[in-house]
């Protein structure tokens, strides 16, 4: 989870811990890259667009993806209008609308974590 508010972080952490899930947080670029570099299987990323270290979450979200090409990612933010969420669209990655459903959050999950990798049908994945 890459967000740059501490409090958001902990919700992040505490919702997918409370599922079982191992949750990696970072609150920029350099953080990431971090839990990546230590050789920890990332699964997904989430990424929140606008981070205050004025790094764009997608191109954040692109690289951290190229580094792990057997993560699923989509971008999770507050903004409905943004450039960087259009393109993100438009490239046919999955942006999530704050606030998160998190019924619709659980079943995205569960289909990302229950199957392999297409790297082609991971960028089709249909909004929940």
């Amino acid at each position: 989870i890459l967000d740059d508010d501490p409090h958001v972080l902990g919700a992040w952490s505490a919702l997918l811990g409370s599922w079982g899930l191992q949750v990696c947080l970072a609150s920029d670029a350099r953080q990431a890259f971090a839990h990546v570099d230590t050789g920890q299987a990332i699964d997904v990323v989430l990424c929140d667009q606008r981070l205050r270290s004025g790094e764009s979450g997608f191109d954040v979200l692109l690289a951290l993806l190229a580094r792990c090409p057997q993560a699923r990612g989509a971008m999770v933010s507050g903004e409905f209008d943004a450039p960087a969420l259009r393109r993100a669209e438009d490239e046919g990655y999955l942006v999530l609308k704050k606030p998160v459903d998190v019924a619709d959050l659980q079943a995205l999950l569960g289909r990302w974590l229950a199957a392999p990798v297409d790297a082609a049908a991971a960028m089709e994945e249909p909004q929940p």
